[in-house]
């Protein structure tokens, strides 16, 4: 990454996630499930298999982001974050067109139809 490029915390110490990083983020961690789920070797550490928080770190760092050193929990946290709010934005826009869930309030939406 060039010099320019490199984020910096804010001054009260919280970082400023962009876009390009929580994409990136949900990136890895949807490559991580499958991984562990798959029992790919990058997922097996010896005889261990690893969880798919440690796989995700390790595929976060991998896209540059090593520097910013954000433990992975944190990385987590902020994972479910976009999800749910991508989930809500995504049951708002539902409701705008019309389309009524035939699933409970609060289960995650799992495919769109696009028409």
């Amino acid at each position: 990454m060039e010099e320019s490029n490199v984020l910096q915390p804010q001054s009260n110490g919280r970082l400023k996630w962009s876009d390009e990083m929580n994409s990136t983020l949900l990136e890895c961690k949807r490559k991580a499930r499958q991984m562990v789920k798959s029992n790919a070797l990058e997922a097996m550490d010896g005889n261990r298999k690893k969880g798919y928080m440690e796989v995700m770190k390790e595929l976060w760092d991998q896209h540059g982001y090593e520097y910013l050193a954000i433990p992975r929990n944190n990385l987590r946290n902020q994972a479910a974050r976009l999800e749910k709010s991508l989930g809500n934005a995504a049951n708002n826009i539902l409701d705008k067109v019309g389309y009524k869930l035939s699933k409970p309030i609060g289960t995650k939406i799992t495919h769109l139809l696009y028409i």
